[in-house]
């Protein structure tokens, strides 16, 4: 069920609290829902209502995992994001007795703002760049020096950069193989004029059979005569 609505076990602590989710039965300690419920459930829209119902600030009208820079337009359904006024009562209770506890105790609640800067690099070069910026080391220098400023090797970073998508298309791959030793379509053009001289040197098949129709038409010219 946690999978089918792609949820956390404390989501879904918070959604059984709100009661948008109940057990119908119970097969030994386990809980046991709906199907049909669940299907219900599983779709893009009510992934995102149940997620503003479990962060939803009563005081500001609206979800408080948001920034307050970003706008907020409630959709046009009676009682977002709760099912119905008995719902939403509920949990605004249940948010007035959490914000009065944690004003009792002194519990503050910083957000908490996810980085999007990724660890690359090994010991002292280690550090946190952005996609853009490994995506600029990597066109700017061949994937070898590359490799050797973050401190890690060539495939290390090549399958950092394919893990991440930090390499766009048309990719320093093969920048970095036409620098280091010829390429392939160099060889490839070479061996293709090598092998059209040694064909142009040996007597072509056609040429052969002319010669022979020849020689042997000579021959019964003589015997006839």
């Amino acid at each position: 069920m946690l999978k089918r609505l792609k949820l956390r076990a404390s989501e879904l602590h918070d959604l059984l609290n709100v009661g948008i989710l109940a057990p119908v039965a119970r097969r030994g300690g386990d809980p046991m829902y709906c199907a049909a419920t669940i299907d219900a459930l599983a779709t893009d829209y009510h992934h995102t209502r149940m997620g503003c119902a479990i962060w939803w600030d009563f005081d500001l009208k609206r979800p408080s995992f948001l920034p307050s820079h970003i706008a907020w337009l409630t959709p046009d359904v009676p009682h977002y994001p709760f099912d119905d006024e008995e719902q939403q009562a509920w949990a605004c209770r249940v948010y007035k007795l959490k914000k009065a506890f944690e004003k009792a105790h002194g519990i503050e609640r910083p957000r908490k703002y996810k980085s999007r800067k990724l660890s690359i690099g090994k010991r002292v070069l280690r550090g946190d760049m952005s996609r853009s910026e490994i995506r600029d080391l990597v066109w700017s220098k061949t994937m070898i020096r590359a490799a050797a400023d973050l401190g890690i090797s060539e495939f290390a970073l090549r399958q950092f950069c394919r893990r991440y998508r930090c390499r766009p298309a048309g990719t320093s791959t093969t920048r970095t193989r036409r620098s280091d030793h010829p390429s392939r379509c160099c060889r490839r053009r070479r061996q293709r004029k090598r092998r059209d001289r040694s064909r142009s040197r040996e007597p072509s098949f056609t040429l052969l059979r002319h010669c022979f129709n020849a020689g042997f038409a000579s021959i019964l010219i003589q015997v006839a005569g």
